[in-house]
């Protein structure tokens, strides 16, 4: 079994990156395996460990296809979108709460007499409705991608063949 080479916090040579650090060049690790770490000491605790990927080994990030960009739209608009009053919240909903904050702090004239409130079991199935459909269009769009990747991949492989 070999050993990573373990450097310490900045002390890394040059030509290995962390995947941030690749991100930024516009790179990916694109599948090799872990070069070495980097080790940041800490008190009174393990120290961070971040692995390291070479940078003459790393392949450039794959485009964004508008597919992709369409996808990751939605499910943003989705996190925006307050499932109590309807609205884009403009933040991301926390999840602690479920609900904008407005909406979370505005009480509901039912609490106000310490009635428990009425579940809305149409809204309740409509907004099932909506995330069934929402994880199909996605499963569809993961679907286009991929057969996409694997008819060009198999078109260059017929190319790399004929020569």
């Amino acid at each position: 079994m070999s050993a990573l080479p373990c450097y310490r916090w900045r002390l890394a040579p040059d030509g290995l990156a962390t995947r941030r650090q690749l991100r930024a060049l516009g790179l990916r690790p694109g599948g090799q395996d872990v070069a070495a770490q980097l080790e940041r000491p800490r008190r009174r605790r393990g120290p961070l460990v971040a692995y390291l990927y070479r940078v003459d080994r790393a392949k450039p990030v794959r485009p964004m296809t508008p597919a992709r960009t369409a996808a990751l739209a939605a499910a943003m608009r989705a996190r925006r979108t307050c499932p109590t009053c309807r609205t884009d919240a403009g933040y991301c909903i926390p999840r602690s709460l479920g609900m904008c904050v407005t909406c979370h702090d505005t009480p509901k004239p039912t609490e106000e007499r310490g009635e428990e409130p009425a579940m809305d079991m149409d809204a309740y199935e409509q907004r099932q409705a909506e995330l069934e459909q929402m994880h199909a269009d996605y499963e569809a769009i993961d679907a286009a991608e991929y057969a996409q990747f694997n008819d060009e991949m198999d078109a260059r492989d017929a190319q790399r063949n004929q020569h």
